[in-house]
């Protein structure tokens, strides 16, 4: 069996949801969790029914930590995280390199690392723009400007 999903099919929130308060500030939040956004969430429940029935998973998403990372959330998300993994790592879709790449399918544990890094970026990001976001605007709210402002990371800055 194969399937296909795509990044947004979850997005992070805390754990206890979303209070609301613009003013209260939680410079460190520990528990995360993910929601599955409506518009994804026939495509989820479609990858989670075929989870629940393979007795191993292919990890074939792009071969680096934000590959490794959208794979194992959706996993994790399923409840399939238990189940023995592989990982085709390729670095091209030409048919040669594919095929090559499913004879030489590498056990799942040794990108593992990938999946722990590219998580503690994307909690680290959130956690940074969302205390930026409500710091820079109640800072300038104190100084006549009443819009919220968002702030975000930028993973690659380029500088002129």
């Amino acid at each position: 069996m194969a399937t296909w999903s795509t990044w947004l099919s979850l997005i992070i929130i805390k754990k206890n949801g979303r209070n609301g308060s613009w003013t209260s500030f939680r410079f460190y939040q520990s528990n995360f969790s993910f929601f599955v956004p409506a518009d994804k969430k026939q495509q989820f429940d479609t990858v989670k029914k075929l989870l629940a029935v393979a007795t191993q998973v292919i990890i074939a998403t792009d071969a680096d930590r934000e590959g490794e990372n959208i794979a194992r959330s959706i996993i994790e998300k399923a409840r399939a995280s238990h189940k023995p993994m592989q990982r085709l790592w390729i670095n091209s879709l030409e048919k040669q390199e594919v095929q090559r790449g499913f004879t030489q399918l590498q056990e799942g544990d040794k990108y593992l690392s990938l999946y722990e890094e590219a998580k503690a970026r994307q909690f680290g990001d959130w956690l940074v723009g969302m205390n930026a976001s409500r710091a820079y605007s109640l800072l300038l709210q104190e100084r006549g400007y009443h819009k919220r402002l968002v702030s975000v990371v930028c993973k690659h800055p380029r500088f002129a």
